[in-house]
């Protein structure tokens, strides 16, 4: 996890496709795009419900 935060989380699921978009109530603030594109890479995501295989 690079924040404490469910809101990377919540950005991963939405690149994936699973949740129709990435934002969270208060008192959580949005996570760093950096955060989630390093998630979303780390998981392979490349489209909406598609993953890459190493």
């Amino acid at each position: 996890m690079a924040e404490p935060n469910p809101a990377v989380i919540k950005g991963v699921l939405h690149a994936q496709g699973r949740i129709p978009n990435p934002r969270v109530r208060l008192p959580l603030l949005p996570a760093a795009a950096a955060s989630t594109d390093a998630a979303v890479h780390h998981l392979g995501v490349t489209t909406a419900g598609q993953y890459a295989r190493a």
